[in-house]
């Protein structure tokens, strides 16, 4: 009996060491962060350092992203800034100092610094990458604790210039497009935005919003590295495109092939210059306004 006795008083001990672990345990990892950083209003200036490199991107007074004094990409600080606005609700994954080498989380990693004109509003180390290709352990520059947030900071952040340098041939947003027109075959087609319906303005046919969007998303996002023009007389237009914005600003695009696995493309705000564009970019798009023009 007394055998029996130590027996379930061993089972109870470990159920109850069990529980309280398991306690502990998920009270550390449903921890939260209590604070929100809704920055992007508010950050002027973004630092970023690893091994021992390290870059500034600024705002101008305009407001605009710049890379030693050069456009910076807008649409990666965005996304990198929308990333930082989601820290306010993650798991504390260690409170152990000791643990910081483990997470890749020491002032030896990957760092970023969000700065307004006066003061940090964020220091933050970025370590491993999580459990999950968009997962990533972390910590706050003046604190022990390591957390683990749902957003690919380690991708993300690199103090490689490149990766920062506004490489698009002319960066706009589709949503402040209100015409554009397609030259194809020696034809043109144009299509213009009426009380948000895209419309083809000679057959008054209703296009979808989404198909529109994606071509002018796909050609606000070009880029390739610029080439000198040595003259207009040499280029034979393949198509020609022209979109009209809101404040009745026109650019046009004249695409032209000069390799076989290469398309140029110039624009009429850099006349001196045309793009060295790969087809895996051209192609899909050449696709869709090629399909837009010819559906009926």
């Amino acid at each position: 009996m007394k055998k029996k006795q130590k027996i379930i008083a061993l089972i109870l001990v470990c159920c109850t060491s069990l529980f309280l672990s398991t306690k502990a345990i998920q009270k550390l990892g449903t921890a939260k962060l209590n604070k929100s950083y809704k920055l992007s209003k508010n950050v002027s200036q973004i630092i970023m350092s690893e091994n021992n490199k390290s870059l500034i991107l600024k705002k101008d007074p305009s407001h605009n992203w710049l890379l030693d004094g050069m456009p910076a990409n807008e649409k990666k600080i965005k996304s990198l800034l929308s990333a930082i606005e989601t820290l306010g609700n993650k798991k504390l994954i260690s409170k152990n100092k000791s643990k910081h080498e483990l997470y890749q989380v020491t002032t030896a990693n990957k760092r970023l610094v969000l700065k307004d004109n006066k003061k940090t509003l964020l220091s933050l180390l970025i370590g491993n990458q999580g459990p999950t290709w968009n997962s990533t352990y972390i910590r706050f520059r003046s604190s022990k604790n390591v957390y683990l947030i749902n957003q690919p900071l380690t991708t993300l952040i690199t103090s490689d210039k490149n990766q920062w340098k506004e490489l698009r041939i002319n960066p706009f947003l589709s949503k402040n497009i209100t015409q554009f027109s397609i030259t194809l075959n020696n034809h043109q087609t144009t299509f213009e935005l009426k009380n948000n319906i895209w419309i083809n303005t000679k057959t008054a046919k209703k296009q979808a919003m989404n198909s529109v969007r994606s071509i002018l998303d796909q050609l606000a996002d070009l880029s390739g590295p610029s080439i000198k023009l040595a003259s207009s007389e040499e280029i034979t237009a393949f198509i020609i495109i022209e979109i009209t914005e809101t404040n009745k600003n026109i650019t046009s695009y004249t695409l032209f092939p000069i390799e076989n696995n290469k398309m140029g493309i110039s624009i009429s705000k850099k006349p001196n210059q045309f793009f060295s564009i790969d087809s895996q970019q051209t192609f899909p798009l050449i696709q869709k306004l090629n399909n837009l023009v010819t559906s009926k």
